[in-house]
Parts: C-alpha cells; sequence; structure tokens
C-alpha cells in the first residue's frame, strides 16, 4: 500500500491490528474487513480510546490514504466517506476486540456483527442511538461503566459466554428483547434512568441484578429464566439515578408471564407494585426483604387516599400467593393489607369501603397489635368516665374512680365469672337502686365496640404467632 495502504504482506506477521492501521481498514469496508479477518484469525483489533467523530477522525487521519477530500458529519463503513453512522454492521472479528474508552459521538450501529473472541467495551461511551440487535457475542463480553446516553438496542442479540454489564449507566431505554443469554449475565450496579425490556428473553445461565437502579418502566414479560435469579438490594424508583427532584416514579416493573426454573430472590423497596402475575415457579421465590408502596392520591377535600392503578390489588393478590406458598405469613400480611387498600375504591361497595377504612385504621389489617389494645384501653376510660359524670352518681367517696373503672371492665368481659358481680356490685354503689336511664343501651354499644378491638387483639396474636 505504499508508506500508508495496508498490504497483506505487512499484515501477515501482524498479531495486533491497532490505531490508523485498523482506522484505514476499517474505513475500506465490511467486504474488505471480513477479507482481511479471515486471512488473520489470530489477530487482536483494537480500536481503544479511539474517538470516533467528525473532527476527531478527520484531524487523526489528515494526509492519509484512501481518506475522502471531503468529509462529512459522521463515519460511514460503505467505502471511505464518512456519511451518516458509525457503522460496523456485519463485520466480523475472529480474535479479542478491544473498544474500551472509545467514544461514539454519532449514531452508531454494530448490526449483525459476529465476535468470536472476548469483546471489551469497558469505560466506552455511545451519545447517540446504537444498534447491536442480532450481534453474535460468541464468548465473554464486557460492558462495565459503559455510558449509554442515547437509545440503545440489543434485540435479537445472542450473548454465548458471561457478559458484564458491571456499572453501567443508560440514560434513555436499552432494549434486550428476544436476546438469548447462555452464561451468566451481571447486571450488578446498573443505573437505567429510562425504560428497560427484557421481554421474550432467554436466560440459560444466571441474571444478577444486585444494586441495579431502575427509575421508569422494567419489563421481563415472557422472559425464560433457566437458573439462578437475584435482584438482591436493586433500587425501583427510590434513587438520586432517577430524578434530583423526586420528580419521577417507576411506572410499572413486568414480570408478568415470566418462567422462573431454579430459585428466584428480589428484595429492596419498590416505588411500584411489580406484576408477578401469570408467572411460573418451580423452586423457592424470596420475597422476604421485598417492600412495595401502593401508588395513591389524596381526594380533594376528603383527607382521604386512592390507590391509581386498578390492577395493582390483583397484581399483590400474586404476591399474597407466593409468600403464603413459601409460609411467609408477614409478607403475606403486609401484600394483603395494600390488596385491601387497592380494591377499597374499585371492588368494595361504598358500605365495605367504610367498613375497610374502619378495619385499617384500628389493626392495620390484623398487623397491628398495639393499636387494638389502645382502643380497648381507650373505650374503657371513656365509658367509665361517662359513668361519673351522670347526674344519678351518688358515690362522692376517693374511690369512685376506681369504682367507674370496675363497671367498665366488667361490661366488656362478661365471659369472666366474677364480671357480672362486680358490675351489678359497682352500678349499685355508683347509682344505689336507680342507674341512669338508657344506661343499659350504652353499656351494649361499649361493650360491642370493646369486643371488636378484643376480637382484633386475638388476631393481631393470631398473625404474630402463626406457625
Amino acid at each position: 500500500m505504499g508508506s500508508e495502504q495496508l498490504t497483506t504482506s505487512q499484515t501477515k506477521s501482524l498479531n495486533k491490528l491497532e490505531g490508523d492501521k485498523a482506522l484505514l481498514l476499517w474505513l475500506r469496508g465490511r467486504e474488505a474487513w471480513n477479507d482481511w479477518m479471515k486471512k488473520h484469525p489470530e489477530a487482536e483489533v483494537s480500536f481503544e480510546g479511539v474517538v470516533f467523530s467528525y473532527l476527531a477522525l478527520s484531524e487523526r487521519l489528515k494526509g492519509k490514504r484512501p481518506v475522502p477530500q471531503k468529509l462529512k458529519s459522521y463515519v460511514d463503513f460503505s467505502g471511505y466517506i464518512f456519511n451518516g453512522y458509525i457503522s460496523f454492521d456485519g463485520a466480523e472479528f475472529h480474535s479479542k476486540a478491544l473498544f474500551r474508552n472509545a467514544k461514539f459521538s454519532g449514531v452508531s450501529s454494530f448490526f449483525h456483527t459476529c465476535f468470536k473472541d472476548l469483546v471489551h467495551f469497558s469505560n466506552s461511551e455511545f451519545h447517540d442511538r446504537t444498534d447491536f440487535s442480532s450481534v453474535e457475542f460468541i464468548n465473554e463480553v464486557d460492558f462495565s461503566r459503559v455510558k449509554f446516553k442515547n437509545f440503545a438496542d440489543f434485540f435479537n442479540a445472542n450473548f454465548g459466554s458471561l457478559s458484564e454489564f458491571y456499572e453501567i449507566e443508560v440514560w434513555e431505554t436499552i432494549n434486550f428483547r428476544s436476546s438469548v443469554f447462555l452464561e451468566e449475565t451481571q447486571f450488578i450496579g446498573a443505573v437505567f434512568k429510562n425504560n428497560v425490556s427484557f421481554t421474550r428473553a432467554k436466560f440459560f445461565g444466571g441474571a444478577v441484578f444486585n444494586r441495579a437502579s431502575f427509575c421508569k418502566e422494567f419489563s421481563l414479560k415472557n422472559c425464560q429464566f433457566l437458573s439462578n435469579v437475584d435482584f438482591g438490594n436493586a433500587s425501583f424508583g427510590n434513587t438520586f439515578y432517577c430524578s434530583p427532584l423526586n420528580s419521577e416514579k417507576i411506572k410499572s416493573i413486568d414480570f408478568k408471564g415470566a418462567s422462573f426454573e431454579k430459585s428466584f430472590s428480589i428484595s429492596g423497596h419498590f416505588e411500584c407494585i411489580p406484576d408477578l402475575r401469570l408467572t411460573k415457579t418451580s423452586h423457592h421465590v424470596d420475597l422476604s426483604h421485598l417492600s412495595v408502596k401502593l401508588n395513591r392520591i389524596f381526594i380533594k377535600n376528603c383527607g382521604l387516599e386512592r390507590a391509581i392503578d386498578a390492577e395493582d390489588s390483583e397484581r399483590l393478590c400474586r404476591l399474597k400467593e407466593i409468600a403464603e406458598s413459601n409460609k411467609n405469613h408477614n409478607r403475606a400480611l403486609a401484600f394483603h393489607a395494600d390488596e385491601q387498600r387497592a380494591s377499597r375504591w374499585g371492588v368494595l361497595n361504598s358500605w365495605q369501603s367504610m367498613l375497610d377504612m374502619l378495619y385499617s385504621l384500628t389493626s392495620n389489617y390484623g398487623q397491628s397489635l398495639a393499636r387494638p389494645c389502645f382502643y380497648l384501653v381507650l373505650s374503657i376510660i371513656l365509658f367509665a368516665a361517662f359513668s361519673l359524670k351522670q347526674p344519678e352518681n351518688i358515690h362522692k367517696e376517693e374511690g369512685q374512680l376506681k369504682t367507674a373503672l370496675t363497671i367498665s371492665i366488667a361490661t366488656v368481659t362478661p365471659f369472666i365469672s366474677i364480671s357480672k358481680i362486680e358490675r351489678e356490685a359497682g352500678i349499685k354503689k355508683l347509682y344505689g337502686q336507680k342507674p341512669p336511664e338508657d344506661y343499659g343501651l350504652y353499656s351494649y354499644a361499649h361493650a360491642g365496640i370493646s369486643f371488636v378491638f378484643i376480637f382484633l387483639i386475638g388476631l393481631g396474636l393470631r398473625n404474630r404467632y402463626r406457625i
């Protein structure tokens, strides 16, 4: 090729293709690239630190041939010209491919590219749309700490070995729809600031999403997980990555129709209700450290809250079902409580909603012991005070409060044998032979309300110590 061109005689001895020589060969087009790769299958290719932009490439390749006289905006792989996007479409990499610390300023495409050996994109930046659809990653691939600042498409990509997306940062939507992961895939510490889709993807190896942050919609709809899945300490909409002003909330987490053939662990706090309806689970699903937030809004001039999404009750019902099947009663109770809150404004009628609100207020749906105990004690004290303030009260001695409390306690505990005797003696002591008019009706009301609180205390004890 003279002083500048890359000839076969000079490249047979190359073990590594890098720098300007790699760029010049790339600019000759896909056929020239693939032909060279077939002749040098052991040659490592390096584009480390390359800035794929008009200014950077025009300055770097100034005076070299073949380079067009008129450079346009971006780099095209169709041959010799910069006229649209940075393209490696259909390229083949037979040995190790290095793109570490590279910067792609324009639209970039790796459509149907085949990487037969190790691939490293770590610490690279994609400033515009990028296309990795139908890519073949036959060996390990490393996207650690890559920044995708625009839409990234991995549709129908195949990952044949370990895939690392450690601490990647995705500013816009990223799509892994219909992708296949044959070995373990790691998204540890990944930050997804916009929508993420793994719809119909297949994970034959483990899928690890530890400490990942999801800010908007996250879909694993109809995915197949044939190995372990771990979402330990993942964040869903409650991290500063999502919005500095906390104005954004994750909209949906969709596992609907997904199949989990091995263990599935998910923990952390969710800002919405994950949809696990129609999922298939063959092993234990760990929800012990999972907390969810039912999104509700205040009703004007009412002081009440209502659920935003009518389907949240069904999603929570599925979570409750999974928790119950795993004998995790505490989580099942928590999911049931939110399920009732979600259905209060859609499934239940007005009277049922009122009773449901009272159930929530007095015992947090059977989860609280303190609330019914407090209301029972309050009811006893109020009835004792009511008894003392009756005009028929003739007992003015120092122990009248004790007498009134005895009457109040005996009224709510008729199942204790001594209660009847103590109540009759207390009433006689306070009012003599003439108790207040309608005092019996007030006693029935006090006894009925207190009995409800006693029942809720028993329910709370049963739920807390259930085996």
